[in-house]
């Protein structure tokens, strides 16, 4: 049984040190209170809950028979179960930046890592089970892990293929400068 208080989002954000280098719109992230062990609990409970209702409307739904009230309800579950899936994302945000910036090396860019790292996390979110009773964070961790160690080779690879191709465009002359009337004086300049 899960109480109301608990679904309840605290009044006051934590107050923590923000990274100063962080750009202002990811230190609002800083500004989302992180989950208390019941809460976290309250939260995958009503998620787990409101996904099993909505599955379970749309086995019962006849899509020739449906009407437009039986869609709605279903809608709606559905609704409730994305909206609390996304407040468990938005409190755990801080989370992918801080194992993104540990990721992050030259060549690479923060924002790509950390969307990369959302994606990851909102996967962890729909194969957490809360019934094993570890905490989501620790999960999320490993899933971030794992998922940064695939997905930085390939984006090192990626920058590497894009400063190889620039090179190569920028070795190659460009013939509308050499067709203009002041290009083929500053050649001329330039070989007198």
């Amino acid at each position: 049984l899960v109480r109301q208080e608990t679904l309840e989002a605290p009044g006051n954000a934590e107050q923590s040190r923000v990274p100063a280098d962080l750009p202002p719109y990811l230190q609002a992230l800083y500004r989302e209170p992180l989950l208390t062990p019941s809460r976290e609990r309250a939260l995958f409970l009503k998620f787990n809950f409101h996904k099993w209702q909505f599955l379970a409307e749309r086995r019962r739904l006849d899509p020739q028979f449906a009407r437009a009230r039986d869609i709605g309800r279903m809608e709606g579950r559905l609704r409730l179960a994305t909206d609390t899936k996304n407040a468990i994302v938005r409190a755990n945000l801080r989370l992918v930046v801080s194992i993104a910036r540990k990721h992050l090396r030259p060549g690479l860019n923060l924002m790509e890592l950390i969307s990369d790292g959302n994606l990851t996390l909102m996967r962890a979110v729909e194969s957490f089970d809360v019934h094993k009773g570890n905490k989501f964070s620790t999960y999320a961790t490993l899933a971030l892990m794992k998922g940064f160690a695939r997905s930085v080779p390939l984006m090192l690879a990626g920058a590497k293929a894009r400063q190889a191709d620039e090179g190569v465009l920028a070795s190659v002359p460009d013939r509308r400068l050499s067709s203009s009337p002041v290009h083929a004086m500053e050649m001329r300049l330039e070989r007198e």
